[in-house]
């Protein structure tokens, strides 16, 4: 196992996702700042991620350090061109975008919004598709305020809008954020909600206040999922991220000794109670995380990232290295029989 060719910033954020087994997307930061796009693909159960490359625009407004990040991809209706988008804060905490296409990075418009984080904020992104083909996508970040208020802005269309929920059941300040297409199972019971609409909002995870795990679909109706086990319960500030395949959903989050725990729904709405993702090493405290889920024709694989404080090849207490899981079953297995390979270190 080498050493990275990407020193990352202690902590960094991470946001991921994949397009295909041999398109997969994983951004950070490094120590200079900069963000970084990570590109890797999965054999079998073998997860490689050699290919990197800096984030860079001319006049791009730098990320501050220590930034959320969320990423996630979009096809341009009018010229079925595609993109790959980076949201990240800059030093005044203002919400910007960078995205890439033909070749290169570009600046997004998302700052004309004006949507401002709070300082501990997190970011969540996720793509869909409308009833009428057009790709969107919404991406979440909390705002200043007695009830930590969770906001989304939406592109449609090459246009960004804010929208609802505002989410203040409330979440913690600082709370990771993660969030899935709706699925049977986890979508809206608001009264006020129309069924068709009911089907169209995606799921986002956070923590409440009460450090339980929560889920909301509107601005009404608000999901706890009830960890039975306490000691299996989410860490204070657990990084969090999620996965489904369009009959279930995954959480994963780590509880308070690092170990990182799964958690399910299925198409009923029942919860699994967390099973321990058996990783060969714990994530560092407070690592974020990030997933995503791709096939190939005979397996589902959930690529799982996350940080540890240093590479076992040399143990350098003073770094902290990305590194990837992969979870795998074959697609007829049952939705909670999963094998961990071995860490992959990101970059290597």
């Amino acid at each position: 196992m080498s050493s990275p060719s990407v020193r990352f910033l202690p902590r960094t954020a991470t946001a991921a996702f994949a397009l295909s087994t041999s398109k997969i997307y994983t951004y950070a930061q490094d120590v200079n700042g900069k963000l970084v796009e990570m590109v890797g693909s999965i054999s079998g159960t073998t997860y490689s991620s050699d290919n990197y490359r800096g984030i860079k625009v001319s006049d791009m407004v730098l990320a501050k350090l220590f930034t959320p990040l969320a990423a996630a991809p979009y096809t341009v209706h009018s010229s079925s061109s595609n993109r790959r988008y980076v949201f990240y804060v800059d030093d005044s905490n203002l919400l910007r975008d960078v995205y890439y296409e033909s070749d290169q990075w570009n600046i997004g418009n998302l700052s004309d919004q004006k949507c401002y984080c709070a300082p501990y904020s997190k970011l969540a992104a996720i793509p869909l598709v409308n009833p009428g083909g057009y790709h969107f996508i919404t991406v979440y970040y909390q705002i200043t305020g007695s009830k930590g208020d969770v906001k989304q802005v939406s592109l449609n269309n090459g246009t960004w809008a804010k929208g609802t929920p505002d989410l203040d059941d409330p979440p913690l300040f600082g709370t990771s954020l993660a969030v899935v297409p709706p699925e049977p199972g986890i979508t809206s019971t608001s009264t006020s909600t129309s069924s068709t609409d009911k089907e169209r909002l995606p799921v986002m995870f956070f923590q409440y206040n009460t450090l339980g795990l929560g889920s909301s679909q509107d601005e009404i109706e608000y999901s706890q999922w009830k960890i039975k086990d306490n000691s299996k319960s989410p860490s204070s500030h657990t990084g969090i991220a999620a996965v489904d395949d369009g009959s279930n959903f995954w959480c994963f989050y780590t509880s308070d000794d690092n170990s990182v725990q799964r958690v399910r729904v299925d198409k009923d709405g029942n919860l699994k109670q967390p099973q321990v993702v058996a990783l060969d090493m714990n994530p560092m405290p407070m690592s974020p995380l990030a997933a995503v889920l791709v096939k190939d024709d005979s397996d589902d694989y959930v690529i799982l990232f996350y940080l540890l404080h240093y590479a076992a090849s040399d143990d350098v207490p003073t770094r902290t290295d990305l590194y990837a899981s992969v979870l795998s079953k074959t697609l007829t297995a049952d939705a909670d029989t999963w094998s961990v390979s071995t860490r992959i270190l990101l970059t290597s």
